[in-house]
């Protein structure tokens, strides 16, 4: 959700495997796809040290999400 909402372009040709504890996302490999696997790891990181970014999020569209 948050993707689709701030980088959508990343999503672009992204396969996921999510797994009981785990996610994982990937792309078929090529230079493109690396500048945006780079900006998906860039995004998580910052949500991750910036919390009150998530936080915001949730709070704003915490009902779009799909929790399943």
């Amino acid at each position: 959700c948050y993707l689709q909402k701030n980088a959508p372009d990343i999503l672009d040709g992204m396969e996921s495997d999510p797994e009981a504890g785990m996610y994982a996302a990937y792309y078929t490999l090529s230079s493109e796809n690396k500048q945006k696997a780079a900006r998906f790891a860039e995004i998580i990181c910052d949500l991750i040290e910036n919390e009150d970014k998530i936080y915001d999020f949730l709070r704003r569209y915490g009902e779009d999400i799909e929790w399943d």
